[in-house]
């Protein structure tokens, strides 16, 4: 009866409170792990941004008007990037704060 039932039920919310926390902890570390490769992403971009402006400034490349317009594309290119990067950094790194208090 209720009397062989009621052993049971600490085990099963033991189990069901050991599965939520792995869920929350791989979650974590999900989290985790896409801040880490964001941050390697930004740094990329961020070097690749530095590559172009660097070409833009160069004097020799003032006579040649397509590649000037080509650089200036793929500076603006770069600059969405980095900023679509850096919105979902933030957004990463406030799941990591609200949810589990630890940030990068």
């Amino acid at each position: 009866g209720a009397a062989a039932e009621a052993p049971g039920r600490p085990k099963e919310r033991e189990r069901e409170l050991r599965r939520e926390r792995q869920q929350r902890e791989r979650r974590e570390k999900q989290l985790q792990s896409e801040q880490t490769n964001l941050e390697q992403g930004i740094a990329s971009v961020e070097a690749e941004i530095a590559r172009l402006e660097r070409m833009l400034s160069d004097p020799a490349q003032y006579g040649d008007f397509h590649r000037l317009r080509e650089l200036g594309e793929q500076l603006e290119a770069g600059k969405n990037e980095l900023a679509a990067l850096l919105d979902r950094w933030e957004e990463v790194a406030r799941l990591l704060d609200s949810e589990y208090g630890a940030q990068k």
